[in-house]
């Protein structure tokens, strides 16, 4: 039993962020590369959403590195609270999450994006009552771009300019002009995340 029970944490810390113990960046590109090819065989969007603490750098000074590491812990863990099932959260960057949100169109995404950054401005995230703000930068497959890593760049890109603007908003990406989705997708199609 203890030689399964090393091996079982050996896997884990391969697909694993040890700091905010949600999937690390390699697996979750991987899981974006399969969600993107499961969403273009059954014709359902999919969303991709990039969060990051404002002023991070500032928070890392003043608090010191262990204390920016438990407050990435305890935003991974608010992001995993309020997603739904089939949501997949992981780190995507030093100061950076992403979500992909299977079966969910971009104004789905963008709900379910407010209401995560309303949550953590009301939350406190630490035990001393420190509170915070998030940006969030979005995209969405077909409609905004074409495939799974024009998908990651065209959020990644969103979450930059909506940084550059001052933080605490989020901001969704913009089609390429010369775009044409593969499938639609209804305005309607909204999936309600839960709250």
């Amino acid at each position: 039993y203890a030689h399964f029970a090393m091996e079982k944490r050996l896997d884990s810390l391969e697909v694993m962020d040890p700091v905010t113990e949600v999937y690390n960046r390699k697996f979750g590109g991987q899981k974006i590369q399969d969600e993107w090819s499961r969403a273009r065989r059954i014709q359902q969007p999919l969303s991709l959403v990039k969060m990051a603490l404002d002023d991070f750098f500032e928070l890392e000074q003043t608090l010191g590195e262990t204390t920016r590491d438990q407050l990435l812990k305890n935003l991974a863990q608010l992001i995993q609270k309020t997603s739904r099932t089939n949501d997949f959260v992981f780190r995507s960057g030093l100061n950076e999450l992403t979500m992909i949100l299977p079966h969910c169109n971009r104004q789905g995404a963008m709900i379910r994006a407010e209401r995560l950054r309303r949550v953590v401005e009301s939350s406190q995230m630490l035990e001393n009552g420190l509170k915070v703000s998030v940006s969030l930068g979005i995209s969405e497959y077909p409609t905004l771009c074409a495939d799974a890593k024009s998908l990651d760049e065209t959020a990644a890109k969103a979450l930059i300019h909506i940084l550059e603007k001052g933080g605490n908003r989020l901001c969704l990406s913009k089609a390429p002009s010369n775009h044409k989705p593969e499938f639609e997708v209804p305005d309607e199609a909204v999936t309600s995340p839960r709250s």
